[in-house]
């Protein structure tokens, strides 16, 4: 399915965009090696360590390897004519606190919904889709929430949105760690420790 969209979406903008020229002359081809490297590299390490330890020769090599790839990255990025991420955009305070914020967040929210899909399926015994049809009031809270955003960005700063998405998220994780039930059926109850 996914194949035959992406080959209409591809068929489609050749005939309806610009045509620019071949782009390959732009492409960063060595600082992809080096991100995608580096990164498979650090993700090889930490899988490993189920297995060999986090202070086993091994893990250390595979990390010091990753780190050495990383730090090419840079020294690449820094060369290059047309670099992945211009480095100049990291000086940008704006940037670089949305950017921690939003790794946080992201964090927060990915984590949560991992342990909370385990506890959902481990503890109160929900099947794989059952605990899918858990998540739907999840994913469409985060669906209207981008669209009441998006249209709250003319009328309201984004300090305020960012800050106001922030407290629905705290409160919504401190109504989520109030589950109670037994293991056939799991309930919220209407406020934290009722």
């Amino acid at each position: 399915m996914s194949l035959r969209c992406s080959s209409g979406v591809a068929s489609s903008s050749r005939r309806h965009a610009p045509h620019r020229g071949p782009i390959c002359g732009d492409f960063d081809l060595p600082g992809t090696l080096a991100i995608v490297t580096g990164l498979g590299t650090l993700v090889y390490g930490i899988s490993g360590t189920s297995t060999s330890g986090w202070a086993s020769v091994h893990t250390i090599a595979v990390f010091t390897a990753s780190a050495v790839l990383l730090l090419v990255l840079l020294k690449l990025e820094n060369r290059a004519a047309e670099p992945l991420s211009p480095p100049h955009v990291w000086t940008l305070q704006s940037l670089v606190s949305g950017t921690v914020v939003m790794l946080g967040v992201s964090g927060i929210l990915v984590g949560a919904e991992f342990l909370t899909s385990i506890y959902l399926q481990t503890v109160h015994g929900y099947s794989a889709l059952e605990t899918g049809l858990a998540f739907l009031p999840f994913a469409f809270a985060l669906t209207v929430g981008t669209v009441v955003a998006k249209h709250l960005l003319a009328h309201v700063s984004p300090l305020s949105i960012a800050t106001i998405g922030l407290l629905v998220t705290v409160l919504a994780s401190g109504w989520l760690s109030a589950m109670v039930g037994s293991a056939s059926r799991c309930v919220m109850s209407p406020a934290p420790g009722a």
